[in-house]
């Protein structure tokens, strides 16, 4: 249904056709010199030694009665001056609305003293209250459901006045009888407001399914969908074939409904679904678990159903009288029971809505395999992140640096939904030359690492011998087959995997092959190459990190051809660091980055980087450019020299994990060394 719609401000304050009207809550004190005002929504300085008198005597005439024109009449004009500019301010400063342009209704002058407290909510942020309020009080409101917290719904709607709820049953004759005997005391209270209040109780006489069941006869239930403005539905025990008609139902004659449902110790409040909303019912009951089985909560009483239900029946009221009501569009609610805390869940957090325009933009050009991304980059990746955080459903369950240390890098450790359904979440550790940096990066790591958890791990914590994976040998292209063995190895031994996401696939393979190429290229000496200058606004801090420690990195560039450079730091007394990106410059700055993370290992003894590989001795020459093959794929081809006998490196597509596709990582690679006598190519 729509909201009152009100043309407001026709006449803009202060025209002498204007009717100002002062907020309820607005006070005002002397100030030095002058008047200090304050209400919830503002505050106002307004100078002059005659401010706070003036203030004091126009305040009783700002009643929404009298026009300006009147009030000015009769006063000297240097005053009716001064009492001019003072309305433009306060309405300037939301102190005072135009009462001219409420709309007309038809409440008594009882009514709007008795429904006092209501009409000052509606107008704290609407124009128009009375007749806000008007439209509530007659809007058709149907409840759906049975017991407790439906008995508290009813009482709530009463309380607030509205005057035509139908209460459909659900449970047989019975639970009619209960509901119209709870429901006669509190109607009797409300008529003393409102002689003409009732609420219309029938039975909703279908047969309530097993939560095993996909149908519900819905006979009779569009007939009272359609008949009504707006649906809630509530009950004790939840039944997901009954949720699921009420809402299909609601989707078709285009009514809004909003949902509440209990599972467990749990109450789900939301989502508020409209006509033309994508979100509805079914979803987020499939992505939070509630379909009604389990044993009902011992926390479930009469009390806390009634402070629970307040909830939607409030959300109802907000969205009839069109005061902003954003709390069940983006988010839903989830109260615990036993301790009535509740919380507030975004839609985005539980993967409900489509991206905003963080995952259209794409992340910023370039990779590194080290560092994190750039600072105006993790800007935008934070802000995109901190909408999918929920401890329990989200996301992204949790982001906290707990005790790790934090210098000479921030370190954070992240938890990220698994992929498939319920099960643990995926854990990470994230570092970065500041706080936020770290942040995004555990982030990535955490959803990169749930990626290949799905392969490694699929029955999602169950002991179990993994499937086969699909592969391709990053030399060659073509198509691996790894045995289950090979992917056992990964998880039971340790096996050298490293994985990164990235807007490309391309990408997304030479980032994790950097990675790869860190561990194993950071040990034994290496004269070769040539020297690097590295460059980027995070040069000189590195430096002086390292200075500090007593270290002087000299760089070299390892392999430098055509987007793929690898360049090592050494540092003196051990201390190396290898870096990889797009070009010599950018990966001597991603090496000095991996060294200060090595300095960080030595001195405190914390692990931040993969374990590094065994190599052969010596190492490959460049091999001339192969036509068609990537820049990862030369790269890979020189590494292979390095690599221990029988072995080769393989890219897997991995499954991409919400939280990267929100941000516009749409792929997500593993590279891998696996041995090459137990490979099966096909073609």
């Amino acid at each position: 249904m729509q909201s009152p719609v009100i043309s407001e401000h026709a006449h803009p304050l202060p025209e002498d056709g204007s009717r100002p009207k002062l907020r309820s809550d607005a006070l005002w004190v002397p100030h030095d010199d002058g008047a200090f005002l304050l209400c919830n929504a503002s505050s106002l300085t307004i100078r002059g030694k005659s401010s706070y008198e003036l203030v004091s005597r126009i305040a009783p005439h700002l009643d929404g009665t009298t026009e300006v024109g009147r009030l000015l009449s009769g006063l000297p004009p240097a005053v009716a001056a001064q009492v001019r500019a003072l309305l433009r301010r306060l309405a300037e400063a939301g102190f005072v609305r135009d009462a001219a342009v409420d709309r007309p209704h038809g409440l008594t002058g009882r009514e709007l003293t008795d429904y006092a407290g209501e009409l000052s909510f509606i107008e704290y942020f609407r124009g128009s209250p009375a007749a806000r309020y008007e439209a509530f009080r007659d809007t058709r409101v149907l409840c759906v459901g049975s017991g407790m917290v439906f008995d508290g719904l009813l009482r709530a709607l009463v309380q607030l006045g509205n005057r035509r709820t139908t209460a459909a049953v659900t449970g047989g004759a019975p639970a009619v009888a209960g509901v119209e005997s709870a429901l006669k005391p509190v109607l009797a209270a409300a008529r003393e407001r409102d002689a003409g209040m009732g609420v219309r109780t029938v039975p909703l006489s279908v047969p309530l399914p097993g939560p095993g069941e996909e149908d519900f006869p819905a006979d009779g239930l569009m007939h009272l969908i359609g008949a009504n403005d707006f649906v809630l539905h509530f009950a004790d025990d939840f039944g997901p074939g009954l949720a699921r008609a009420i809402d299909e139902s609601c989707a078709r004659a285009g009514v809004t409904v909003l949902h509440g449902a209990v599972q467990g110790d749990q109450v789900w409040l939301g989502p508020l679904c409209g006509p033309d909303d994508a979100v509805r019912g079914p979803g987020l009951w499939a992505r939070t678990g509630v379909d009604g089985t389990g044993p009902r909560s011992v926390f479930l009483t009469e009390s806390t159903a009634r402070i629970v239900a307040a909830q939607p029946a409030f959300a109802a009221f907000k969205v009839i009288t069109g005061v902003p009501a954003e709390d069940f569009r983006e988010r839903v609610v989830r109260v615990d029971l036993a301790t009535l805390i509740t919380e507030e869940v975004s839609l985005h957090a539980l993967d409900l809505l489509p991206a905003g325009a963080e995952a259209a933009a794409p992340p910023a050009a370039g990779w590194a395999s080290a560092a994190p991304p750039p600072e105006s980059e993790s800007t935008v990746l934070s802000q995109a992140f901190s909408r999918l955080v929920d401890s329990r459903d989200g996301l992204i369950r949790d982001v906290d640096e707990g005790d790790l240390t934090q210098i000479p890098l921030h370190r954070c450790r992240a938890e990220v939904a698994p992929l498939a359904g319920p099960g643990r979440a995926v854990a990470a550790e994230g570092d970065g030359l500041d706080l936020l940096s770290a942040r995004v990066t555990a982030v990535l790591a955490a959803a990169e690492s749930a990626g290949l958890r799905a392969v490694l791990d699929p029955a999602g914590g169950e002991p179990a011998v993994p499937p086969a994976a699909e592969a391709f040998d990053l030399v060659t292209a073509a198509p691996v087959r790894l045995s289950s063995h090979d992917v056992r190895a990964w998880r039971d031994d340790g096996a050298p995997v490293d994985t990164a996401s990235a807007a490309d696939w391309d990408d997304a393979v030479a980032c994790a092959l950097g990675r790869v190429a860190a561990r194993l290229l950071r040990t034994g000496p290496r004269d070769e190459g040539t020297e690097c200058v590295p460059v980027g606004p995070d040069v000189p801090r590195l430096l002086s990190i390292l200075a500090a420690a007593g270290h002087r990195p000299v760089l070299r560039t390892l392999y430098d051809a055509e987007g793929f450079a690898i360049v090592r730091a050494d540092c003196g007394a051990g201390l190396t660091g290898v870096g990889s990106a797009t070009s010599a410059p950018a990966a001597g700055t991603d090496a000095l980055y991996d060294a200060v993370r090595a300095l960080h290992e030595r001195v405190f003894d914390e692990p931040l980087r993969s374990r590094a590989l065994r190599q052969e001795a010596g190492g490959a020459p460049l091999h001339a450019r192969t036509e068609g093959a990537t820049a990862a794929a030369r790269a890979a081809r020189w590494l292979e020299a390095s690599l221990p006998t029988a072995t080769r490196l393989v890219a897997v597509p991995l499954e991409v994990h919400p939280v990267l596709r929100r941000v516009g990582r749409v792929h997500c690679a593993a590279v891998a060394v696996v041995p090459a006598a137990d490979r099966a190519v096909t073609s």
